[in-house]
């Protein structure tokens, strides 16, 4: 059943809830469990740097709906205010982190997600390009694809399409179930969209298995466009 009252929030396709055991969605027939990708989070366990959630704090929990977005507020077991977010048409998690503490969320019948500020005396909005003019530092992040074989594959060139805004960019490849992390590259040249060759995998091509591809930077003036990005 419902964990607690601030926990859930009406959006498209019915109402969405925390459980003990994890977020679901329902019409009014069996729920549908969407927190598949999160669940060692509500199983006690710490992934991908993530801490537990702690489900003893229940007053902290917070959900709400916007642009098609589910944010979840709640706090991990080392006592930090996290803010995951449900992609309903993409049907996928992500992490916020605000520079700002928040202590409540507020996205329905809003133009921009309103953010209550946490012993901070001020409400924020979720526009612009800093966290109330600190820096918004961002990881873009694909999954570990094989290609759908098998084989180990070779890999040697990769190309980056972008509009870097005026800001560095880092690339970094990890390889064979993100099991090696290989050099990381900047992109710190051109204005306007470019199309960047790297050497990603160096002088003779990388035998892999698999490949996950993150882009990183931080900012307080400008944002990025990634238009696409693919290995030969």
């Amino acid at each position: 059943g419902l964990w607690h009252y601030w926990a859930f929030a009406a959006g498209p396709g019915g109402i969405y809830f925390m459980a003990e055991d994890g977020i679901f969605l329902s019409a009014g027939g069996p729920e549908e469990w969407i927190s598949r990708e999160i669940d060692p989070l509500f199983r006690g366990e710490t992934r991908h740097g993530y801490l537990p959630i702690d489900k003893g704090a229940r007053p902290l929990l917070r959900m709400t709906i916007w642009e098609n977005k589910l944010f979840f507020q709640y706090q991990d077991s080392g006592g930090e205010l996290q803010c995951l977010v449900y992609h309903i048409l993409e049907k996928a998690w992500r992490h916020y982190h605000f520079g700002r503490a928040h202590a409540v969320l507020q996205g329905e019948d809003e133009v921009a997600l309103v953010m209550g500020g946490l012993n901070q005396g001020a409400s924020y909005q979720l526009d612009g390009v800093s966290d109330s003019g600190l820096a918004i530092a961002c990881t873009v992040r694909s999954r570990s694809d094989s290609g759908g074989r098998r084989e180990e594959k070779l890999l040697g060139d990769q190309f980056v399409d972008a509009d870097r805004q005026g800001v560095e960019l880092t690339l970094q490849n990890f390889v064979n179930e993100e099991a090696v992390a290989n050099n990381p590259q900047l992109i710190a040249e051109g204005t306007g969209r470019q199309r960047y060759i790297l050497d990603s995998f160096g002088v003779i091509p990388q035998r892999v298995h698999s490949l996950a591809t993150e882009i990183r930077w931080s900012s307080d003036a400008a944002k990025p466009v990634l238009y696409q990005m693919g290995t030969a």
